[in-house]
């Protein structure tokens, strides 16, 4: 075995449906990645989510589809690895991931509470 390698450890991250992800992208303004490139103006469709890369002005697109498979599929959320998922607009798929798995569990509890209130 290549010892250079890094093991094959999948990063933790909590479970999400399809419906979770496109409701947590949809509240979504802006993002920024770990290199401190900002992304602005998120907005989904019915398929996509689309922005702006602040410093370029260039539209991105990516398929939420692609980034749903991503997320479950990715042992961790790297230009490289979310490369083989997701071709053009890997470099925000991989700050859009990151924020996902950092999200807080929705927690239906305390939103039906809040409803009632």
């Amino acid at each position: 075995m290549d010892k250079r390698r890094k093991p094959a450890i999948r990063e933790p991250r909590p479970h999400l449906t399809m419906e979770e992800m496109r409701s947590y992208l949809t509240s979504l303004r802006e993002i920024e990645s770990v290199t401190g490139i900002r992304y602005i103006k998120l907005h989904v469709t019915a398929k996509m989510i689309i922005g702006i890369r602040e410093a370029s002005g260039k539209e991105f697109t990516i398929n939420l589809d692609d980034l749903f498979h991503a997320y479950n599929e990715c042992l961790r959320f790297t230009s490289p690895e979310v490369k083989k998922y997701i071709f053009m607009g890997h470099s925000p798929a991989v700050a859009l991931l990151r924020r996902l798995q950092n999200r807080q569990p929705f927690d239906t509890e305390s939103f039906h509470e809040e409803e009632k209130k």
